[in-house]
């Protein structure tokens, strides 16, 4: 799974597959593996380069296969070895102490020190040498990225403005409605001759409402219900909070409109539409309560033996001998140790990528095994999880996180192309061994 952290590690950026699976190699002849297929600028890809990814991307989708997967895999290895050079070409260096860093990223992500890391890749039949050269390459393409695409992204008021209103239309909120009425009132028991009083002065003033005449002057005149003197109006309610009967009665309404004369219990009503209205989409997100246990280290022997401390720790805690929260409060090295190692609620982005992923997989009250991270080892328990409505203005900067993403990949997408059709690029006879 190595692929899969350098991919997080390095802000997804096309990473080549090389080192994501254990390969089951296979044996070339070294006439054959040496071969070049293609030449991008001046660098060769190799026979032996493209089968091995070819067998990776085989491995993760057993309906790949065939010379349309090769012919694909190809393509893409031409656009990474194209991308790298436009990079070099524009001025973008990495340094050494850049691979160094970014290999680090990787060993924490996987759990591992940095010899771990190599015995990994060299388990999986690769180079170190070829793994840092790609870390190289994926760091060259995340900075051009950054200066031609993400740098020249502006998200203004405006693009916040139509998500909102597109968001309303696809997922419409909850419909509040705003209603006004006037009860002429039938008594209970009341005779044939007391209705039809009732009903006439129930149509004319249905007439008087729909003419244009004062609908709260009315209803303060002739209104038998409690809030007469407010003119009828019941206020702005969810649809769910009104009467049936109103709602259906101004179900066909326009804001403005009066209703024909319907009945209830208590009588005859005649009901305007003042206002309708939609609540906004409420964007939420998911908030995690954690605590954990911190035993720093800063070299690898220090790593070393706080995994194999907290190892022993966890197997006690879970099998009851002792209480997580005592244990941080004994041996923690956080600021959080006294309050037994909680971290308080905590949303997306707020912990360091590594920790963040250990802590997200984790059921409720389950507990991690040691989590390296680069303030050390942790011990992590994930105590409850909430879905939180999120403010204006927490809204208002996911949404521009959100657009500056969407923007990204379009704008990459269109730079990526440009840089291939700009390349030199000479595909040799297709080699379909693999």
């Amino acid at each position: 799974m190595l692929l899969q952290r350098l991919h997080v590690a390095l802000l997804a950026l096309c990473l080549s597959p090389v080192a994501q699976h254990a390969l089951a190699q296979t044996v070339l002849a070294p006439e054959l593996s040496d071969a070049i297929v293609a030449v991008v600028g001046t660098e060769p890809i190799t026979s032996f380069e493209l089968s091995r990814r070819v067998q990776a991307v085989a491995k993760q989708n057993a309906s790949a296969s065939g010379a349309q997967l090769r012919s694909q895999v190809l393509e893409a290895l031409i656009n990474e070895r194209a991308q790298a050079q436009a990079a070099t070409q524009a001025g973008v260096v990495v340094t050494q102490a850049d691979v160094d860093a970014a290999e680090q990223t990787v060993a924490a992500q996987n759990q591992v020190s940095i010899e771990g890391l190599h015995q990994q890749i060299e388990l999986e039949g690769l180079s170190i040498v070829g793994f840092r050269r790609q870390l190289h390459d994926q760091l060259l393409v995340q900075r051009i990225r950054v200066r031609e695409v993400d740098n020249r992204i502006d998200i203004t008021p405006a693009d916040i403005r139509q998500f909102l209103q597109k968001q309303a239309q696809a997922q419409p909120g909850p419909l509040s409605l705003q209603v006004a009425h006037i009860l002429v009132a039938i008594p209970e028991g009341a005779g044939q001759s007391v209705v039809a009083t009732a009903q006439a002065l129930a149509d004319e003033l249905a007439v008087k409402a729909k003419s244009g005449a004062d609908f709260a002057a009315l209803a303060r005149e002739f209104s038998g219900a409690g809030d007469a003197a407010q003119g009828g109006d019941l206020g702005l309610r969810l649809v769910a909070e009104l009467p049936p009967l109103f709602v259906n009665a101004v179900a066909s309404l326009s804001p403005g409109g009066v209703s024909e004369v319907v009945r209830s219990g208590a009588g005859l009503h005649v009901v305007k539409l003042l206002k309708q209205q939609r609540a906004a989409p409420v964007m939420t997100v998911e908030q995690t309560r954690a605590r954990h246990i911190l035993l720093r280290a800063q070299t690898k022997d220090e790593q070393h033996k706080a995994v194999a401390a907290l190892t022993a720790m966890r197997a006690q805690i879970v099998a009851g001998e002792r209480d997580f929260a005592s244990v941080a409060v004994d041996v923690s090295q956080d600021a959080s140790a006294q309050a037994g190692g909680d971290l308080g609620w905590a949303r997306p982005g707020m912990f360091v990528p590594e920790f963040e992923a250990a802590m997200d997989n984790l059921a409720i009250n389950a507990i991690s095994p040691p989590v390296v991270s680069r303030f050390g080892v942790h011990l992590i328990q994930t105590v409850e999880r909430a879905r939180v409505a999120l403010s204006a203005a927490e809204q208002t900067v996911a949404i521009t996180n959100l657009l500056r993403e969407q923007q990204a990949v379009q704008r990459y997408a269109a730079w990526a192309r440009g840089v291939r059709a700009r390349a030199y690029v000479d595909i040799r006879t297709p080699l379909t061994t693999q």
